[in-house]
């Protein structure tokens, strides 16, 4: 086992960034920083990783480690299908209830490439996850060469997020949003997307262009086209409209998801 690699996913959400911290303040094995951009993250996820790039290599001599998906996502969403029972349709958007396939073309892919870079195989390298305590299922399901730190130290979110608060290293993301990810991640809830209308015009100006073209003259030529499971972006924009008016105007409750969703 001395030649087994240690990698630490790196999201930069609560989760992840607490693992990593504490894996290196613990000084448990710890070879590889991996933090997969997706193209799609906001400006400030960018400085954040930034920030915590500069303190890991300040402090522990670590960097961080950034790989990319081979396609933009734009690209990607906009390319016919070219076999199955789709052929001939735009990939569109990510599903809601389904697994994201920009997670797997943004993330699994590039990381399992590096992999090969590494002359490794992925069951040869531990990969550290940051699943909290009561996350049993994901971690029930987790392969041998995966580890969940937080999970092993029966660390919860509340934990998680005093320990970043006492560090003063929590994402400022958190200001607005319940979670963080892709900027425009078609599992956010319905309060989180009337953030993104509200203080992030140019992100929800992307959305609301890949949605037009994809149903361009009422032709939805993507298999799923539009980022929410039951509004289109101009239905979403009446609906935030209100409540930049009325502030007591309620939007319909939503479990959040997240990427690895399936129903």
């Amino acid at each position: 086992m001395s030649n087994t690699k240690y990698v630490s996913m790196l999201s930069g959400g609560r989760d992840s960034t607490a693992m990593t911290l504490m894996l290196l303040e613990k000084g448990e094995p710890l070879d590889y920083i991996v933090f997969c951009d997706t193209g799609l993250e906001h400006d400030l996820m960018y400085k954040y990783i930034d920030k915590l790039d500069a303190f890991f290599q300040r402090k522990y001599k670590k960097k961080i480690t950034r790989l990319y998906p081979a396609r933009d996502f734009e690209t990607y969403a906009k390319e016919p299908r070219t076999k199955g029972e789709h052929v001939g349709k735009t990939r569109g958007t990510p599903a809601v209830l389904d697994m994201c396939f920009w997670r797997r073309e943004a993330k699994q892919r590039p990381y399992e490439k590096w992999i090969k870079e590494q002359g490794l195989k992925v069951n040869e390298v531990i990969q550290y996850n940051g699943f909290v305590y009561g996350e049993h299922k994901r971690v029930q399901a987790m392969p041998s060469y995966v580890k969940a730190p937080l999970y092993d130290w029966k660390l919860k979110e509340i934990d998680v997020q005093r320990y970043l608060e006492f560090n003063e290293m929590e994402n400022p993301l958190y200001k607005d949003f319940t979670r963080t990810g892709c900027a425009c991640c078609p599992k956010q809830t319905i309060d989180d997307l009337f953030i993104l209308f509200d203080r992030y015009k140019e992100k929800w100006s992307f959305m609301k262009r890949i949605e037009r073209e994809l149903n361009k003259d009422g032709n939805r030529t993507g298999i799923y086209p539009r980022w929410h499971i039951k509004y289109f972006i101009e239905d979403m924009e009446k609906m935030f409209k209100k409540k930049q008016k009325q502030s007591t105007f309620e939007f319909p409750k939503e479990e959040v998801r997240d990427c690895f969703c399936k129903i």
